[in-house]
């Protein structure tokens, strides 16, 4: 599950926080965890880019994951809502953060549902 600003990802709207069912189907179904290919980064990434058009401003994000999602999943997945064109070596120098930065702080909590 992501949220930011309040909006979230991975739970249908109207339904409680630990809803199971995601609002991005997997790329790949049926294929075990460890498959890192069975989840749609590049949705995710997208639906990350929308929310940064009307969100300009905010750079936190809020992921959650239940216990047997590989770690390796996870950084794919913040990948995805960072960026993955983005380079931040720039702006901690000082420089305005890119365009193609999307939310690049990530909160990681322990086990959703």
């Amino acid at each position: 599950m992501i949220s930011a600003d309040g909006q979230q990802e991975g739970a249908e709207a109207g339904k409680a926080t630990n809803s199971k069912a995601p609002t991005i189907p997997l790329a790949k179904p049926g294929t075990p965890l460890n498959d890192y290919a069975r989840f749609d980064y590049v949705a995710l990434e997208q639906r990350a880019k929308n929310y940064k058009e009307m969100f300009p401003n905010e750079t936190i994000v809020t992921i959650s994951a239940e216990a047997n999602i590989p770690m390796q999943s996870l950084l794919f997945t913040m990948d995805a809502l960072a960026g993955r064109e983005c380079k931040l070596a720039r702006a901690l120098k000082g420089e305005a953060v890119p365009a193609n930065c999307y939310f690049w702080q990530p909160v990681v909590e322990a086990g959703a549902g």
